[in-house]
């Protein structure tokens, strides 16, 4: 199951860094915010990210890799439940902090698991296929962004 999410966090993490761009009229429309309620909400993943990311070594140190992914995956889990469930700005931004923070942990936690539990013969291209998934998906994310602006602008 955690060799699974450490997996799924590529996937995760483009989609998250995607949707913003995708939703923002719908979201500012559905909840009636200004451009100035909206904007915390694209730049609080960016911020929460480097914060996840500063406290995700002592986070596995003290709570091991598995402990760290399953706390980036709960806290990201509760996140988009927030961003779901909002009503107004402030439940918005707190399900964006919480998902930028597990994702600072995952982009630390997840290339050590996968170094540490695979055998040292395919370490490194396993470690390397890791990190050209993810830029793969942030290409699919941009194309995404492209077809769906193309979409709603017709």
């Amino acid at each position: 199951m955690i060799t699974a999410n450490a997996n799924f966090w590529v996937f995760f993490v483009s989609k998250q860094m995607g949707y913003t761009t995708t939703t923002q009229s719908a979201i500012s429309e559905d909840l009636n915010l200004s451009v100035a309620e909206f904007a915390p909400f694209g730049s609080i993943l960016t911020i929460d990210g480097m914060i996840g990311a500063i406290a995700s070594g002592r986070i596995a140190d003290h709570f091991g890799r598995k402990g760290a992914l399953g706390m980036s995956t709960f806290s990201s889990i509760v996140g988009w439940i927030a961003i779901y469930f909002s009503k107004g700005c402030v439940s918005l931004d707190i399900g964006m902090f919480l998902n930028g923070y597990g994702i600072g942990v995952f982009s630390y936690v997840v290339p050590i698991y996968i170094a540490e539990i695979t055998p040292k013969n395919l370490r490194g291209g396993l470690a390397a296929l890791n990190q050209m998934d993810f830029g793969d998906m942030e290409m699919e994310a941009a194309m995404e962004k492209k077809t769906v602006g193309k979409r709603a602008s017709k």
